[in-house]
C-alpha cells in the first residue's frame, strides 16, 4: 500500500494553514511555510500530501530541506525583498 492510499488522519489544522497559504499564492501573495517539530510526527507525511495535491491542482511546489548537520542553525530574516512575516 503507498502512502497516499493511507488516509491522512488528525492534520485538520495544518491542511488548513497550508490550505490558505496557496490560496494567498494564487492571488500573488506568496510566503513561506516552516514544517518543524521532533522527529518521526509526519511532518514529511504532511508536506508530501500538500505537495501532491497542489501539484494535481496544476501548482508548482519548491521545497526545501535541512540537513541533520544543519539543525543547529537558527532561522533568520528572509532576504531582503521577500516579505516577512513579524520574525
Amino acid at each position: 500500500m503507498t502512502a497516499h492510499a493511507i488516509p491522512l488522519v488528525g492534520r485538520a489544522a495544518e491542511l488548513t494553514e497550508f490550505g490558505s497559504a496557496l490560496a494567498r499564492a494564487r492571488k500573488g501573495r506568496g510566503s513561506i511555510v516552516l514544517v518543524s517539530g521532533e522527529a518521526g510526527i509526519g511532518k514529511t507525511r504532511l508536506c508530501d500530501e500538500v505537495q501532491r495535491g497542489h501539484r494535481q491542482d496544476g501548482g508548482v511546489v519548491l521545497a526545501g530541506r535541512m540537513a541533520p548537520e544543519e539543525s543547529s542553525m537558527r532561522l533568520t530574516r528572509p532576504p531582503q525583498g521577500l516579505p516577512c512575516c513579524g520574525c
